[in-house]
């Protein structure tokens, strides 16, 4: 090829653009970058020229945020956690069908992040005893091993209570899944989660406030909060299927080119199917240089969503065999 000549040093990928398509200009690139013209080729431009911008990949909106900066350097810096790896976290914690603040309380159960005395210890405080018994205080004896919490488990009408052997928090919440709430409870979401949150408050208040909660009174909260919350949630609707919009879109691409066209093109397809007058024809459109079937399907929506934007349509709906399903969307 040889030096790149002086007039070109300057060169900008705009200026291989055609001003008034935004298309490559094939000339141009054949003159300046004849080596790399297929790879060009395969870069498809919008329709509109229009400004760079800037986008923030961890955020959906694209922005920055602080939370999102301290995240992924909370992440590069971050080291191997202690905690076995076999635990479940989306199983065990996450998808509980219960409420978020418990979920999040359990969370800091299981990294040790609650101020019972043994973690406050690693901290660097003073020890302390629990103030009804006497014992050393763990999260195990404050959930399991404390007389009120080891009577509340036995209170509660579930398939079965936890074993006192355990010998983490972490395998508690492994077995509970099995903790099934039974008869008169009436309930169909767990209990057990509402339970480590009652003795987590009846713990806080006989030290804080020095009331003490019996068993039963801990057992009844439970289930009473259980039922409140599960009351509280919204309804599922009856109606599992959206209304069809009036025009959809099937958006596809050819796996072969018709025979209207020269061989080894991809043609990008728009079929129309309205339930009213008047039925629009298909549309279509070649292109050559298409680097994926996905991106075929992209110029077929693109054109698709053209076409129905001049006919004034408020609203469309299209389907791409690539992404495996119905997209519905106002335009």
């Amino acid at each position: 090829m040889g030096p790149q000549p002086f007039h070109s040093m300057s060169l900008k990928v705009s200026e291989l653009l055609c001003p008034l398509t935004n298309n490559w200009d094939l000339d141009k690139i054949r003159h300046h970058l004849p080596q790399y013209e297929d790879t060009i080729l395969q870069i498809k431009t919008i329709s509109v020229p229009s400004l760079d911008t800037l986008m923030w990949l961890p955020e959906s909106s694209g922005s920055y945020s602080t939370k999102t900066g301290y995240g992924l350097g909370m992440l590069a810096n971050r080291v191997k956690s202690d905690e076995d790896t076999s635990f479940n976290w989306l199983k065990n914690i996450w998808n509980i069908n219960t409420s978020p603040k418990i979920k999040d309380f359990i969370w800091k159960v299981v990294r040790k992040a609650i101020p019972v005395s043994a973690n406050l210890e690693r901290r660097g405080m003073a020890p302390f005893v629990c103030k009804k018994c006497g014992a050393p205080e763990d999260d195990l004896h404050v959930f399991l091993k404390w007389p009120v919490a080891a009577e509340v488990w036995n209170l509660v009408p579930t398939r079965f209570s936890p074993s006192p052997s355990l010998s983490s928090m972490a395998d508690m919440l492994t077995g509970a899944q099995g903790m099934i709430p039974l008869p008169p409870t009436c309930l169909t979401s767990p209990i057990w989660p509402w339970i480590l949150w009652n003795l987590w408050k009846a713990r806080n208040g006989l030290i804080f406030e020095n009331r003490a909660f019996t068993a039963h009174e801990n057992a009844l909260k439970s289930i009473t909060d259980a039922k409140e919350w599960s009351s509280a949630l919204p309804q599922r609707s009856t109606n599992a299927f959206p209304q069809e919009p009036a025009h959809v879109l099937l958006a596809t691409c050819a796996p072969r080119p018709p025979p209207s066209f020269p061989l080894g093109i991809l043609i990008a397809k728009a079929f129309f199917r309205v339930r009213i007058p008047p039925i629009l024809p298909n549309l279509c459109e070649s292109q050559n240089h298409v680097s994926s079937a996905l991106m075929a399907e992209a110029i077929a929506v693109r054109l698709a969503v053209v076409t129905a934007s001049l006919q004034a349509w408020s609203c469309i709906g299209w389907e791409m065999d690539q992404l495996k399903e119905n997209r519905r969307k106002k335009v």
